[in-house]
């Protein structure tokens, strides 16, 4: 197959492009799916290829996902992430894009159990080593990801201490 140089002259040939580029770099299956889905939702809400629109118009497609679609930050984000990589392999065309800012990152406080919450959980373990995880993943205040690499030589017994590691 001969090597294109130009632009993908359809919807078809942009996505199969983009597949290609993103196949050949090794990007995830997950990855190429919601990059692949963000061009062509956008070549599917103006109509037209992505090489025919400027950055007013990337931003209302934004908008749109936002407000009409109800789509969340970190789909926005991922959307936006998206066409960049097609506007930057595809097209070679960041200066459509490099501009367009993140949307931020949406912060969650953690939730944290009651007293009778725990009580219900450490009385609910089915046996002693469940019982043990809890109790003690809730007295030292440990993330499930540090309770999980926790080893015996972590443990300072004498100076009643626990050491996470990474």
């Amino acid at each position: 197959m001969k090597k294109s140089t130009s632009a993908p002259k359809s919807v078809k040939e942009l996505l199969y492009c983009i597949h290609v580029r993103m196949e050949v770099e090794h990007f995830s299956h997950s990855t190429i799916a919601n990059y692949f889905r963000s061009a062509k939702e956008l070549c599917n809400y103006y109509g037209k290829l992505p090489d025919q629109l400027n950055e007013e118009n990337l931003y209302q497609f934004l908008l749109y996902t936002k407000n009409e679609r109800k789509l969340s930050r970190a789909t926005i984000r991922i959307y936006l992430q998206g066409l960049r990589y097609m506007y930057k392999s595809i097209y070679k065309r960041i200066d459509i894009i490099k501009d367009i800012p993140f949307p931020k990152r949406t912060k969650f406080l953690p939730v944290v159990p009651s007293g009778k919450e725990v009580l219900a959980l450490i009385n609910g373990a089915q046996c002693l080593k469940h019982r043990m995880l809890i109790e003690v993943m809730n007295s030292a205040g440990l993330r499930r990801s540090e309770l999980i690499r926790l080893h015996i030589d972590h443990i300072d017994f004498s100076n009643k201490r626990i050491f996470c590691k990474r």
